[in-house]
């Protein structure tokens, strides 16, 4: 059984991640469809992270979001649609370049922000 639906049978206040989505579904150009469905958690806050600015270590920088993010009720369909969030204007920037429907998951998001911004730290 594929992760996802291990872990959302497992625990089922996530399943409606498997609802069929709707035509035309919004959110962020380079997220799939699937990914760009996201339940967020009544009252979801991260704090405690810092916007990511392109000069922190980028592994380091996306374990400490992880876990602000799972300790405010997240999984990882909302790490990767709260990380823009998290980003200033030039991260934004990159990030809105990437192509279409090219993140189809968390640990897509992570390599390709890691592989990218692993040179400038």
């Amino acid at each position: 059984m594929e992760r996802r639906q291990q872990f959302d049978a497992e625990h089922e206040g996530f399943a409606a991640h498997q609802l069929p989505l709707p035509a035309g579904a919004s959110g962020l150009r380079p997220f799939t469809q699937r990914l760009r469905a996201v339940l967020w958690p009544i009252g979801f806050k991260v704090v405690g992270v810092n916007t990511y600015d392109g000069k922190a270590n980028p592994a380091q920088w996306l374990i400490l979001c992880e876990i602000a993010v799972k300790a405010a009720g997240g999984d990882e369909y909302i790490m990767a649609n709260y990380l823009p969030v998290m980003l200033n204007q030039s991260a934004n920037n990159w990030f809105l370049s990437l192509q279409e429907n090219s993140i189809r998951s968390w640990d897509d998001l992570k390599k390709v922000f890691t592989d990218n911004y692993m040179a400038t730290c």
